[in-house]
């Protein structure tokens, strides 16, 4: 009768398993590091979304792109301290085409004791039911200022002196300033308007209405 002798692991079978195994453990540690990096990274994103809603930063795209419609027969923009209305080619909400109504307004915050204003957009044409919601909040009590072509910043749109300092009812502000209430003023935010703030003059009469 031919004996049956029971076989084990030889010493490389074993070493060999080993080595295997760690390399096993090193792809999957390498992978749980890729996914906790990822999660670091797409965490990082939404935390700087927020700062950038909380900072003001949401409202850049619509302050500077103001724009003067041609067939309104109202101020192309009127400003106070407190509440903006104009028009610009990019809406908040990102709906329509073309050169929109906004209107933008400064309220308290109910829900932090801290007393930060938050804006509030109301979008809508004349022709559909206006919406509200909020599109930025700022620590603390703050203000509109706006700035004229000279520099200087003034305290509503078009101003009362208006005369004096030679602005026309039709121009728009260089740029809208978020600054603070109180002395002294610090700029919290600051949105340039680099396009067109006059009209333009009027086209002359054609050549066969001159005579």
């Amino acid at each position: 009768m031919r004996r049956q002798h029971a076989r084990g692991l030889t010493l490389v079978e074993l070493l060999v398993a080993i080595v295997v195994l760690g390399f096993v453990m090193t792809l999957v540690a390498q992978a749980v590091f890729q996914v906790s990096r990822i999660t670091r990274v797409a965490d990082s994103a939404t935390r700087g979304l927020a700062g950038r809603w909380a900072e003001g930063w949401a409202l850049q795209g619509t302050l500077g792109s103001l724009a003067m419609p041609e067939e309104s027969t109202a101020l192309p923009f009127e400003g106070t301290s407190r509440r903006i209305r104009s028009h610009s080619t990019v809406s908040m909400d990102g709906t329509g085409v073309g050169v929109q109504g906004f209107e933008f307004e400064l309220r308290p915050d109910d829900q932090s004791p801290a007393g930060t204003d938050v804006w509030a957009l109301t979008s809508g044409t004349e022709r559909s039911m206006q919406v509200e919601m909020r599109v930025a909040r700022f620590n603390g009590s703050v203000e509109f200022a706006f700035v004229d072509r000279a520099g200087r910043t003034l305290a509503a749109w078009p101003p009362v002196t208006r005369g004096a300092r030679g602005i026309d009812p039709e121009d728009l502000p260089s740029a809208v300033v978020v600054r603070s209430v109180g002395s002294p003023k610090r700029i919290v935010h600051w949105y340039s308007y680099g396009g067109e703030t006059s009209r333009p003059p009027p086209a002359g009469k054609p050549f066969w209405e001159l005579q």
